[in-house]
């Protein structure tokens, strides 16, 4: 009886669970949450001045407990915008939108410890870069580039994660994405060409409606080219001085409030290039204006034969006759 009761104490002592915590590295990867990945842009203090090329550095964050692998990254725009060009160098297997401008964001294959953050510097390029005057045509010629609107954009970034185990194995792919704004402004050019424009309107306008001074001669087709190209040159003239003015002082104190920020406000400038140079010339030249203010038209004078001074003709001969008086004296 004593033996069978040790061999069953015996057995219970061999098949009794043993407990004992799994080794660090045998313990399984938490997955990571959506949440916990996070992308952030770092705001520009001066806005970008369109056309021209500019980078904006996103910050990709890694909250979770799990280092991260960042294989792909890719920003573009969330509205079509011929002003910039597309660059699918970061997803050449992925589908692109073509209408959307994306931008260039190289970054390498590299692991985001857990708490840590990597920086990507990403670069829009333009589709016009301006780099001489000769740059101007190409401007003109691009639409999209010409009438581009000051204001708020959005870019869409994305960013596609993997995570490994301390072997290297794939333990599950993710994708963030984060919207992010950024002021964009058109440069003073555009501006400047949509005054070309205004002032040409107006030149073209004054010639057609008969408002311009007839020519002695007869006129031909060359002399009204002519004139139309002296209108517009000066009323471009005026209106671009205006436009600098306007850009770079804060108060202008221009007669009529227009808001130049653009191609459709440049045109509008062309519009009144002819008022703004008459305001321009009492600003810049305020001196000659009031000289030939003072001396004025003299008020004596016929107009059609009839005598128009004040004194009128008996008091003009009595005043006449004292003077010389005066000087038989002397």
């Amino acid at each position: 009886m004593s033996r069978i009761i040790c061999r069953i104490l015996l057995l219970l002592l061999i098949a009794a669970p043993t407990y004992s915590q799994p080794a660090e590295d045998e313990q399984a990867m938490v997955p990571v949450g959506t949440a916990q990945v996070r992308i952030t842009a770092t705001q520009l203090q001066n806005p970008p001045e369109i056309p021209a090329n500019f980078r904006i550095p996103f910050s990709v964050i890694n909250g979770s407990s799990s280092p991260l692998l960042l294989r792909d990254f890719r920003a573009r725009f969330l509205i079509p915008s011929g002003a910039f060009r597309e660059n699918h160098d970061n997803l050449p297997d992925a589908p692109t939108d073509h209408g959307l401008a994306s931008a260039y964001c190289p970054h390498p294959e590299r692991s985001i410890p857990a708490g840590a953050e990597e920086i990507i510097l990403c670069e829009f390029q333009s589709s016009v870069i301006l780099t001489n005057a000769l740059d101007l045509g190409a401007l003109a010629s691009n639409w999209s580039t010409l009438t581009f609107k000051p204001g708020k954009y959005q870019i869409h970034a994305i960013a596609r994660l993997r995570q490994v185990d301390q072997d290297g194995e794939n333990m599950g792919d993710y994708i963030t994405s984060s919207i992010v704004e950024v002021d964009l402004h058109p440069s003073i050019w555009q501006v400047v060409l949509g005054v070309l424009l205004g002032a040409f309107l107006l030149a073209a306008f004054r010639i057609i409606s008969g408002h311009h001074p007839k020519p002695s001669r007869k006129p031909t087709l060359f002399h009204g080219i002519l004139q139309g190209a002296g209108l517009t040159f000066s009323g471009w003239i005026a209106g671009s001085m205006l436009v600098f003015m306007t850009f770079r002082m804060s108060d202008v104190g221009f007669p009529i409030a227009i808001s130049v920020s653009d191609f459709y406000g440049g045109v509008v400038v062309g519009l009144f290039s002819y008022l703004s140079a008459l305001w321009l010339l009492e600003k810049l030249l305020p001196a000659r204006l009031d000289a030939d203010t003072t001396n004025g038209p003299k008020t004596s004078g016929s107009i059609n034969g009839a005598d128009n001074s004040p004194m009128g003709p008996d008091l003009k001969a009595i005043h006449s006759n004292e003077a010389d008086s005066d000087a038989t004296a002397d």
